[in-house]
């Protein structure tokens, strides 16, 4: 066998799409030609993703590394990880950066020790910070970055309206960054529901502008 034809980084592997993403790359040819990154919050109760891997075939080359996507300082650290062991060719280049890792607060907000709404700065901000720290390591050829989207960006949805009390929400969605990484909302309704899942489409809808 041949040495991997280069990683792929993947972060949220433990459940949700992550988990079905691994599942089927693991059956993939890729599983063998490509080695891989698992980013998870605590390896230790990754239990989902370590039992995907007991059916990952002989020869798949992998590390578990811990990050914490709400804290800016948690991000750098795993990025300088990965930046060194490509470096230093213990892990070859990236070909694919899967940013698939998030968050959906509708019991109540939360903040991050930065002072961040959480569902703004993990489904929006870490996965642009992280995507800019990983660049150095991306393979300069053939390196993909991938983000995980939503059908929640389209909020003029029949769906998504039940998210908005008014179309004064809707049109005030996107005004303010400030505001938006604070969690300050101009038409609030007073709903933890339906301000989580206004706040997630946000967050989603910005990261399509990054993309």
């Amino acid at each position: 066998m041949n040495s991997p034809a280069g990683s792929i980084l993947i972060t949220g592997p433990n459940g949700g799409i992550g988990i079905g993403f691994v599942s089927q790359f693991l059956k993939s040819p890729y599983a063998l030609t490509h080695s891989a990154i698992y980013a998870v919050r605590d390896p230790a109760k990754a239990t989902d993703l370590k039992a995907a891997l007991t059916k990952a075939p002989e020869g798949h080359k992998y590390v578990l590394l811990p990050i914490d996507l709400t804290s800016q300082s948690s991000i750098r650290s795993f990025a300088t990880d990965v930046n060194t062991r490509v470096s230093s060719g213990s892990v070859l280049p990236i070909s694919a950066l899967i940013l698939n890792a998030g968050v959906q607060d509708t019991a109540r907000e939360y903040f991050t020790d930065d002072g961040f709404e959480r569902t703004f700065f993990v489904n929006y901000l870490a996965n642009f910070l992280l995507t800019l720290l990983l660049l150095q390591s991306m393979d300069k050829q053939h390196g993909r970055v991938i983000y995980t989207s939503s059908t929640a960006t389209d909020i003029w949805w029949s769906v998504n309206n039940a998210y908005f009390s008014n179309e004064e929400q809707k049109k005030s969605i996107v005004t303010d960054c400030e505001k938006i990484a604070k969690g300050i909302e101009e038409y609030p309704d007073g709903n933890a529901v339906k301000t989580g899942q206004r706040r997630y489409a946000l967050s989603k809808i910005l990261m399509e502008a990054w993309m």
